[in-house]
Formats: C-alpha cells, sequence, structure tokens
C-alpha cells in the first residue's frame, strides 16, 4: 500500500515538474524518437513521422497547430506501450517492472495535468478526474497491468481525436498551399520574375499551361482552361478569357493568360476557404454536445457513488463501477464521426462551416430559395425575337447589338451574345453617341437607334404596333427596338436556371422536403413563372431583402424547419434566421458569408449529396452514441454481478472503442465525389 500510494505521490509530482518545455522532457522525447527511428529501421522519414528527430539541445517546440499535437499525443502513448509491454513482462521478470513504473509516471504527466487545471478552471471533479480515480484504484489494488492499459487507452483514444483533426486539416493545407516562391510578371513590356510574396494588387502575372494560379484576380490577356476542383469540387474545366476571373490555387491547364491581381496570400479566396475548414474541424456535433452534457451530469454522482461504494465493493469493484462511464467514450468517437462527414462534403464540393448545420439539414422539411443568383443566373438569355414586319430577325437583333454594345448589365451582355450566336457584326461606336436614360438612344450611320422597355415607349410617346402586341409574352422581360422612331421589333429574355431542376426536385421530395418556394424580388408574373415551371408549392415574389427573413420566421412560427438558400449577401439576414443557411455565393464572397454551408460550384444540386451526408452523419453519430453507452452496460453487470476485475472492464471499453473507430474511417474518394453541382 505504502509504495502505491507513493507511486501516486510521484506522479502527481511528476506532472507539475515534467511539463512538455523542461530540459529532462525534451531529452526523454529525443531518446523515444532516435530509439523508435533505428527499431524501424528507416533511412528517411515518411509523411507519418509527425514528430522531427532534433537535438535535445533544440528549444521545444511550442503546440499550436494539430500536427504538434499529434507529435504530443504520439510520444506519449508510444510512453504508454511501453508502460504496458513493461508492466506485461514484469510479471516473469519482476525488474521489468521498475521501467514500467518510471514510464507509467512520465506517461501520466499530460493527463494529470488536465486533471489539475479543469479542477482549478472549474472548482469540481470532471471526467478526467473520475478516471484517474479509476487508475488510483487499479494501482491500490495492485493492478499495476490495468493501470497501465488504462493509460494507453486514455493516450490512444486522444490521439485518435487529434489525428483526425489533423488528417482533414493536411487535406485542407495539400489542397490550398502548393503555390510556387515567384510568379512572372509584365513590367514594362517584359516578363520578371518576383517572389510571390512581393505582390501587389494591379500587379499583371503571366502564366502558361500547367502553372498553379497563385493569385486571385482578371484575366487581361488570353484565354485557357482552368481545373477548379479544389474549391468548386467540380472536376470540369472551365473555359476562361479576358474579364473572367480567377483564383488561387486553381491550376491552369491549357493556354497562356495575363492576370491583374486583384487579391493575394492570405486574402485569397482559397486561403480564406482553407482556414474556414480549419475553424470548422473544431466544431462540435448537437449529438456529442448532447453526449457530454449527459456525461458531465453523471460526473459529480457518478464519484460520490464510487467514494461510497469503495468500503463495500473494494478497489477492483469500484474502478469496474467507474469505466462504466460514457465520457471519455463520447468524446474521441462523436467528433471523429463529424470529421469524417465534414471531409467528405469538402471532397463533394460542399463548404462546412459548423458541423451542426449538417446534423440539423436532416430535421429540414421546408426550403426557400432565392430567385436571382440561386435558381437562376444572374444572367438572361434572349429566348425569343419578335419583328413588327419590316426587319428580319438577324435585322433586329443587330441594330439591338449597335445600342447595347457599350453596356455592360446583364440584358446588355444577353443581346450582344445573342448576335455573336448568329454570327452578326455591327460596327463600334464611340461613347460620344450614347444617351442613356431609362433607355438607349444611339446615331450610327446616320440612323437613330433606341432600345427600351415598354415604360421607355410610354415616357417618349412612341405607339406599340398592334401586330407586335400579339406576339410578345408579359411575362417576360421585353426589350423593344425602335429604328428612326417607330418600333421595329422586340427582344424577349428570361432568367436562365442554372441546371435541370426537375430531378433535384424529385430527389429532395423523396428526401423528405415537404414545402418547395420561391422568394424573389422581382415582379408577380415572372415569379410565378417560373415557381409553376419548377413545380414549388409555393412563392413570394416583390420581396424586399430586409423582407426575406420576415417569411422564414413566419414560416417558423407555423412549426417548420427552414432551410434558406441565397446568395449571401443581399440574403444575409434570411440566412442568418433560418434553421440551415446555404449560399450559392461559392467563390466570390466567400469571405462575407452568412451561411453556415456553402455550395462551392455555384450550383443547387449539391442539396441532394448534403441531405445524403446529413443522414450518414446522424446514422454515424447515433452508431456512436450506442458504441459509448454499451459497454457502459456491460461494465455495470460486471462490478456487481459478473465480478470483473479492471482489465476486463478496460478490454470491454477497448473492444466497443475500436469497433466505434473502424465505424468513422473516412470512406474512399470516388469519382462521383467530384461532381456535386449535377445528378
Amino acid at each position: 500500500m505504502f509504495f502505491e500510494a507513493a507511486l501516486i505521490g510521484l506522479t502527481w509530482c511528476g506532472a507539475e515538474l515534467l511539463t512538455e518545455d523542461t530540459p529532462a522532457v525534451r531529452t526523454v522525447r529525443t531518446v523515444f524518437e532516435e530509439v523508435k527511428w533505428l527499431l524501424t529501421a528507416q533511412d528517411e522519414a515518411s509523411e507519418s513521422d509527425l514528430w522531427p528527430r532534433t537535438p535535445a539541445s533544440d528549444p521545444a517546440p511550442v503546440v499550436h497547430d494539430h500536427a504538434s499535437a499529434v507529435a504530443v499525443r504520439e510520444h506519449y502513448k508510444d510512453a504508454s506501450v511501453v508502460t504496458v509491454g513493461a508492466m506485461a513482462l514484469a510479471k516473469v521478470i519482476p525488474v521489468a517492472g521498475i521501467p514500467g513504473f518510471a514510464s507509467y509516471v512520465y506517461g501520466m504527466g499530460p493527463h494529470v495535468r488536465k486533471v489539475l487545471q479543469d479542477v482549478r478552471d472549474s472548482g469540481d471533479v470532471t471526467v478526467d478526474s473520475l478516471f484517474l480515480l479509476a487508475d488510483a484504484l487499479a494501482l491500490l489494488s495492485h493492478s499495476y497491468l490495468a493501470a497501465a492499459f488504462s493509460l494507453y487507452l486514455i493516450q490512444e483514444g486522444k490521439l485518435a481525436v487529434v489525428r483526425a483533426k489533423d488528417t482533414s486539416m493536411k487535406h485542407v493545407r495539400h489542397l490550398f498551399t502548393e503555390l510556387p516562391e515567384s510568379v512572372s510578371v509584365l513590367v514594362n513590356g517584359s516578363e520578371r520574375l518576383m517572389p510571390l510574396q512581393s505582390l501587389q494588387r494591379g500587379d499583371r502575372v503571366v502564366l502558361h499551361a500547367g502553372q498553379v494560379i497563385p493569385v486571385d484576380g482578371v484575366i487581361e490577356e488570353g484565354s485557357g482552361g482552368i481545373d477548379q476542383h479544389v474549391l468548386t469540387g467540380e472536376s470540369q474545366l472551365v473555359e476562361t478569357s479576358p474579364g473572367d476571373s480567377v483564383f488561387a490555387n486553381t491550376a491552369l491547364t491549357s493556354g497562356r493568360i495575363v492576370v491583374t491581381v486583384e487579391k493575394s496570400g492570405p486574402e485569397t479566396t482559397a486561403n480564406q476557404v482553407a482556414q474556414i475548414l480549419f475553424r470548422s474541424v473544431d466544431h462540435k456535433s448537437e449529438l456529442q454536445l448532447r453526449g457530454e452534457a449527459w456525461a458531465d451530469r453523471l460526473v459529480r454522482p457518478m464519484f460520490y457513488s464510487s467514494v461510497a461504494l469503495l468500503p463495500f465493493l473494494g478497489p477492483v469493484s469500484t474502478s469496474v463501477f467507474i469505466n462504466a462511464h460514457i465520457g471519455m467514450r463520447i468524446r474521441i468517437l462523436a467528433p471523429m464521426s463529424t470529421l469524417k462527414h465534414i471531409s467528405a462534403a469538402s471532397r463533394k464540393g460542399i463548404l462546412v462551416k459548423d458541423g451542426r448545420a449538417l446534423e440539423k439539414f436532416l430535421e429540414i422539411d421546408t426550403i426557400l430559395f432565392d430567385k436571382t443568383g440561386t435558381l437562376t443566373s444572374n444572367e438572361p438569355e434572349v429566348v425569343e425575337v419578335n419583328s413588327a414586319g419590316r426587319l428580319t430577325v438577324e435585322e433586329i437583333v443587330r441594330y439591338a447589338a449597335i445600342a447595347e454594345q457599350k453596356l455592360s448589365h446583364p440584358i446588355a451582355r444577353a443581346i450582344v451574345q445573342k448576335a455573336r450566336a448568329m454570327d452578326l457584326d455591327w460596327p463600334d461606336l464611340s461613347d460620344s453617341n450614347y444617351t442613356v436614360g431609362y433607355g438607349i438612344k444611339v446615331v450610327c450611320d446616320g440612323e437613330t437607334i433606341e432600345a427600351g422597355s415598354l415604360r421607355y415607349l410610354d415616357r417618349e410617346g412612341i405607339e406599340l404596333p398592334a401586330a407586335l402586341t400579339e406576339q410578345i409574352d408579359g411575362d417576360r422581360n421585353l426589350v423593344f427596338i425602335v429604328l428612326n422612331g417607330e418600333v421595329a421589333g422586340a427582344l424577349q429574355l428570361k432568367p436562365c436556371l442554372r441546371l435541370d431542376m426537375a430531378g433535384l426536385i424529385a430527389r429532395l421530395r423523396a428526401q423528405g422536403i415537404r414545402h418547395l418556394a420561391i422568394v424573389s424580388g422581382d415582379s408577380e408574373a415572372p415569379t410565378r413563372l417560373l415557381a409553376e415551371q419548377l413545380g414549388m408549392d409555393e412563392y413570394f415574389a416583390g420581396v424586399l431583402p430586409q423582407d426575406k427573413a420576415e417569411i422564414v420566421r413566419r414560416l417558423q412560427a407555423e412549426g417548420r424547419k427552414v432551410c434558406f438558400v441565397g446568395d449571401g449577401i443581399n440574403d444575409a439576414i434570411a440566412l442568418k434566421h433560418a434553421d440551415v443557411s446555404v449560399s450559392l455565393a461559392g467563390a466570390h464572397s466567400i469571405a462575407r458569408d452568412m451561411a453556415e454551408i456553402v455550395l462551392m460550384d455555384g450550383h443547387v444540386g449539391g442539396l441532394g449529396h448534403l441531405h445524403e451526408i446529413s443522414t450518414q452523419l446522424e446514422r454515424d453519430l447515433q452508431q456512436s452514441l450506442r458504441y459509448s453507452l454499451a459497454p457502459g452496460g456491460i461494465n455495470l453487470l460486471g462490478a456487481f454481478l459478473l465480478h470483473f476485475n479492471t482489465l476486463t472492464s478496460l478490454l470491454v471499453n477497448a473492444t466497443f472503442g475500436i469497433a466505434g473507430a473502424m465505424n468513422t474511417l473516412p470512406e474512399p474518394e470516388t469519382p462521383g465525389d467530384r461532381s456535386p453541382g449535377h445528378d
């Protein structure tokens, strides 16, 4: 008894004195790594070598990131393996107990320090202090191997969590840090190499096929195919030309481009996405939070019950009783499940800012879609051209292109694109020929060309021909072309759907979404037409941005669980009030998105994947809960009826822990993981 008490006291003192930054610990750490390296006979470090082999005189690394945390946990896990081996060998060769007890004192240091810190912070017993009591009882009952095995389980469990986090971090780093140290920049017409860190806004970077784009910017010259899968999850190449935006960490696969720098370094979209993913690694699931709350509420009664039962059950059965507590298991298995599915989502181009949103999505029964920028592209398309009788369709489109060519708004771009698709030519006009008001008036080759809405015609007193009135659809946006004071024709435009929505709508309904609705600032007619076209249950037209949140609150008051899907900018208030908020703004506004989840490829098709991932997460979390609770019930029987010894109870915990951990292993990536927006 005296020896065990002295050992416990020595462990306590060692925890206070042998912290990670002391020379003795640095020396032990270096010796461990040298021996481990020699035993594995590695000529060079592999990717799994997380602890650098440095001399003992080097400054101890400061544990700031998950990689360092893995290295620390890996080291103390190795120490616990030595403890278990020495204690097992001591049953045959008693002298082996000496290094066993020494490594036990050393390996228990972090655990005891954590207990002391928790007690100082909370002023009460914690889960760690409860299990420390069980370890002390194991020692007092001469169950040295059980105490050593308990230490191993503690270190292995905590290592599993930080290793899972580090794996997620490495996945993010691998995607977002492969940038060149120097880049080619155009200076006075010639190319010069410049350090990437020296780039400033406005610099012109020259990129050739096969190079990684190092900045966010706009293409000034050239064209090429760009692989953006690290940002969007979409494997299809994006064909780009002057005026298109490009993003850091994407790859130019063909062509040559000159990019005007807008953002570099930590300001780039890729870096912001990486930082969001880094933060999401530390989010806890709702089930984990509930499980930890249950576990924390059980700590005090279980601690005092253990003290009260000790005289009746003895140290062995009391330690078995303590090992029935779920606190450690739920803290290991639940976060590993969440990390697994956050990683799975990222491979499908779904950026999860908060893992709890994945859980809540399974409860969603109502989805509100912001119309423009979500269901439809910001760019409309010309779907019909009508003539008043004097001009052909080609002539009307050509005159429209002449009028609209200098403007940059979406309707003008759609008209010019239509003219190019028809292989039409038109003269380039100077800005002095333009008069822009409610419509556009230009003079070209002695002819006056006007383009405007029906409101423009009314304002200018221009009569609409009856022949044209019969052809136009009042539910569409109309641009009338007026030649020398007479209406010659009209172009009908409608929003361009982002993808075939029919399959997605059917998929969402099959997944349990009962109510689908459109929220739009557009007028009644086009909003109603789109809602009918898509098979929506409801639509809200003429809604101001600040009123969208009121619609969300009203539906929630009716008992609905609402997901709002918006562009992340003018929908910020609605996104904040929704039960789950999803943005399609993707790369362009990721830094200012209020959404909890971002579909990086800009396609709502990712919602179908999101529900599947949410379902799988819920299944795995419930499985983790069962793996956490089951050994508790068995050990309670073991403490009172089956007369387990401490080692048996730990083996029960280990068996279920391994089974639960296997359930959280990442699933292999498949080719389909790279196509989040298309079904």
